[in-house]
């Protein structure tokens, strides 16, 4: 398959967003909660950090990576902030399931966050994880 004259580009503008605008969360994974318990920490996964752009209080109307996607922006309905995460850098990202708690470890006075729904492949090798309060 050839590869377009522009993604030699992209990357490296990713890689400087990465670098400018990512930061290090904590990923404690959780078992699920149902109608009889409440969600509790997985004993099988351990706690983990990771790199990714965090960003909060996105509005976004449209599709964020294009139209080669049409569910980027049911990714961010309702949520609380999105973190993109590079899986090239982070490959333990794809271990991160709906559920689980994220902690900015940089932010202060940052709340917990939730993963509020699966992740999704963004464009460039990237993870998407929809937060929502905890």
């Amino acid at each position: 398959m050839p590869v377009a004259r522009y993604q030699s580009v992209r990357d490296v503008v990713a890689a400087g967003v990465d670098t400018a605008f990512a930061e290090r969360v904590r990923v404690m994974p959780q078992r699920a909660a149902n109608q009889y318990r409440a969600a509790v920490a997985d004993p099988d996964r351990s706690p983990f950090e990771i790199e990714g752009v965090l960003r909060f209080g996105i509005d976004v109307e449209g599709d964020l990576i294009g139209n080669s996607r049409q569910d980027a922006s049911t990714l961010l309905a309702g949520s609380a902030a999105l973190l993109s995460v590079d899986l090239a850098g982070w490959p333990q990202a794809l271990d991160v399931r709906q559920g689980d708690l994220v902690e900015a470890v940089c932010q202060e006075h940052v709340p917990m966050l939730t993963v509020s729904s699966p992740p999704r492949r963004l464009s460039s090798g990237r993870l998407g994880f929809a937060l929502s309060l905890s």
